[in-house]
């Protein structure tokens, strides 16, 4: 119920911002290619608490980031409120949010792994 509750209000939301940048972008860019790539930033060794957040989704919020100008610390906190924010990096209503420290991490993971997987020709 909750699910079709959800499904409804971004179905809305993406009508009343279909030319939002954010918007525009999800609907030409495939990120689900990535994840294979930057699914090594988590260790495999069995040992810790499962991840969090998929390499997919930790691309998107970076995208958020640099597509909306905002510090790590704005992006983590904008994630918890902001609906097509959250709808753009793959984040459920209901799921916490990646801390400033884990976006940071990551990106600079990716700059010291993969810089130009992005921002290649």
């Amino acid at each position: 119920m909750v699910a079709i509750f959800y499904t409804m209000i971004y179905q809305q939301l993406l009508e009343q911002n279909a030319n939002h940048l954010l918007v525009r972008v999800k609907e030409i860019f495939d990120f689900t290619a990535l994840d294979a790539v930057v699914g090594s930033f988590y260790k495999r060794n069995g040992l810790g608490r499962p991840p969090e957040y998929t390499g997919s989704q930790l691309i998107r919020i970076l995208m958020v980031r640099w597509l909306m100008l905002w510090s790590y610390e704005v992006t983590s906190e904008r994630l918890r409120y902001d609906w097509l924010a959250r709808w753009f990096a793959d984040l459920e209503i209901d799921c916490p949010t990646p801390s400033k420290s884990t976006i940071t991490n990551f990106e600079k993971w990716m700059l010291e792994n993969h810089p130009d997987l992005l921002f290649s020709e």
